[in-house]
């Protein structure tokens, strides 16, 4: 019920679930504070709320830390959030992906690269939402050369979340770059397309849709941009 409530955004019909929980009796375990933990709104609630974790004894949980990192950057405080990092004796991806992405969100993206390289140098394996999280922290030229020398093949996802900073930025060699890495992925064509039209260059654009249709291409995007 609490999740179902935080899914929702009603945080606080969580909480009040929460109260009426611990007043019959009942005692929270690690999953029910990772859903409460989603629903606070502030500071001083997220404090609160990370004192009851200590007092059940269940700040071990690699979750629940991980959980507290969340929220933590979600309320604002960089500096809570990654007290809770550092105290952590153990870290999995979700672990570093959730610092990277805090830190990146409230404008620290110098640190969150340096998170990222600390975890590859302690041999953590980044998934796509680690590999995003730093994608938004990095110039655009810096991430595309950063993803070509890591040992990890990343994504196709991965490459599509650099597409997208590459509309943003006009920065159209590297859009075309993934045309060539996913020359049969609608979508790329789609968003390669945008990128030009940023970038004032129609003629392309329509180049573009001609070869997805000598490709034999079909995808109803393409009717956004007509």
């Amino acid at each position: 019920m609490i999740n179902a409530y935080t899914d929702h955004g009603m945080y606080v019909e969580a909480t009040n679930a929460f109260h009426r929980m611990q007043q019959e009796g009942m005692e929270p375990d690690p999953v029910m504070f990772i859903c409460l933990l989603k629903a606070c709104a502030s500071l001083q609630e997220a404090r609160l709320r990370h004192a009851g974790i200590v007092a059940a004894a269940l700040e071990s949980d690699i979750r629940v830390r991980n959980g507290l990192i969340n929220m933590y950057a979600k309320c604002g405080s960089v500096m809570d959030a990654r007290n809770a990092f550092n105290r952590m004796p153990e870290r999995d991806v979700v672990t570093w992906s959730a610092m990277i992405a805090g830190l990146r969100e409230h404008g620290h993206g110098g640190e969150a690269l340096e998170i990222f390289h600390q975890m590859v140098s302690e041999g953590i394996r980044p998934d796509n939402f680690t590999f995003v999280a730093v994608l938004c922290a990095w110039h655009i030229d810096e991430a595309e050369d950063f993803l070509n020398k890591i040992p990890q093949v990343p994504e196709a996802a991965t490459w599509r979340a650099l597409l997208g900073a590459c509309r943003t930025h006009g920065h159209v060699k590297l859009a075309e770059y993934l045309l060539v890495l996913e020359p049969d992925d609608s979508a790329v064509y789609v968003l390669l397309s945008h990128v030009y039209a940023t970038a004032g260059l129609c003629d392309k654009a329509v180049s573009l849709r001609e070869l997805m249709d000598e490709r034999g291409i079909k995808d109803g995007s393409w009717s956004q941009l007509d």
